[in-house]
């Protein structure tokens, strides 16, 4: 018996720590539901891909997606 309070509580205990670390990240302000439209920050070409970008209203966070290539014209 005495054996397996030597496993199980240390176990215990580091489950305690990691749930305690994800609250904050739980907890944050901002939950993302305000984004603002994207906006074109390069325009794609036929060699190169393109970028938009758009941020989050409430906390400034930016987010980025590329966008497809053209077709090449002649």
């Amino acid at each position: 018996m005495n054996n397996f309070w030597k496993r199980k509580v240390p176990a215990f205990l580091l489950t305690l720590v990691m749930l305690a670390s994800l609250a904050p990240a739980a907890l944050a302000d901002c939950a993302h539901n305000n984004w603002g439209p994207w906006i074109t920050q390069t325009k794609s070409t036929c060699l190169v891909p393109g970028k938009e970008q758009r941020k989050c209203n409430d906390c400034n966070e930016t987010q980025e997606r590329a966008l497809e290539l053209v077709a090449h014209s002649f």
